[in-house]
């Protein structure tokens, strides 16, 4: 493990203001065994011309040219399923990691019980990163509570969703549903948390920028609709994300009947306290999805830890 190979993967789409600054902060990471997956999600700026430019003699940096737009959902999974690594994290386009990063979690990574860690996290002003606007934190460390309780702490505990640019064990995020649904990387999280535990760095990991202050509901439903993330005209429905949850509850195969029937319990008492998600409206919103809904598997914990 301490020469393990660890990929990041930038998933990009029309962010030549930023895009050169993250493939950097990947670059510049303290520990050396490293690839960068940088997938260009056919960007109409500049985007693809700056990948190249900060890439040029690094041959650490794979880059992909998407032709068009396939939707936010569909470039994070390329960057994923075109790893090599045998650890795994996505860095978002504008974002900058901590340089000692990766070193740090690799280290806690160590630990066969872990599964990820998570960066601590500040979202920062977008043009100078050097002012912290707030802390992007979530409070789900889950190595003090066993793997059942676990998802119903990141289920409770969940903001932000800074906690999806960990570093995971490639095999298990490999084998995990990404769903083009709102939430999806909620989902990723609450199944990892299935698996073994979630730790934070020691220290901040990341700094996010936050391009979108001012952005009204409307206007974030119109860009997750474009991203083919949200069905058109319908907005945000956390019962959809809650009907996902628990069809992949059912899918835990290390997992016996009675602990999923508790996990499926108390993650709808969450979910109806966060979000007034009731019981019959995900039952319609399992309904309208189709036979379909149902397929998939997931990894079995022997197969998700090679």
């Amino acid at each position: 493990m301490a020469n393990s190979l660890i990929s990041i993967g930038i998933p990009a789409y029309n962010e030549a203001k930023y895009i050169g600054e993250a493939v950097r902060s990947a670059q510049t990471q303290s520990y050396e065994n490293i690839e960068i997956v940088v997938s260009d999600n056919g960007s109409t700026d500049a985007t693809y011309e700056i990948i190249r430019q900060a890439s040029a003699g690094d041959e650490r940096v794979v880059i992909i040219r998407n032709s068009y737009n396939i939707g936010a959902t569909h470039n994070f999974r390329i960057v994923r399923d075109a790893a090599r690594g045998s650890f795994f994290m996505w860095l978002g386009a504008h974002d900058i990691l901590a340089p000692s990063f990766v070193e740090d979690a690799i280290r806690k990574l160590s630990n066969p019980r872990c599964a990820m860690v998570f960066p601590r996290c500040n979202f920062v002003d977008e043009g100078n990163p050097a002012t912290v606007l707030m802390s992007g934190d979530s409070d789900i460390d889950t190595s003090s509570v066993d793997c059942v309780v676990a998802p119903v702490l990141v289920a409770q505990n969940l903001v932000k969703c800074s906690a999806i640019h960990g570093l995971f064990r490639a095999t298990l995020v490999k084998g995990l549903p990404f769903e083009r649904i709102y939430g999806g990387d909620d989902l990723i999280l609450f199944l990892t948390a299935a698996y073994g535990t979630l730790e934070p760095s020691d220290g901040v990991g990341l700094l996010r920028r936050h391009p979108r202050v001012g952005e009204t509901a409307e206007e974030k439903s119109a860009r997750y609709e474009q991203a083919g993330i949200l069905r058109r005209g319908k907005g945000v429905d956390r019962a959809v994300t809650a009907a996902y949850h628990i069809k992949w509850i059912w899918k835990l195969r290390h997992f016996s009947a009675g602990q999923r029937s508790w996990l499926t319990h108390q993650f709808l008492s969450v979910y109806r306290r966060r979000y007034n998600v009731s019981l019959p409206r995900v039952f319609v919103a399992a309904a309208a999805m189709g036979p379909g809904f149902l397929r998939g598997n997931l990894p079995s914990r022997e197969r998700a830890w090679r």
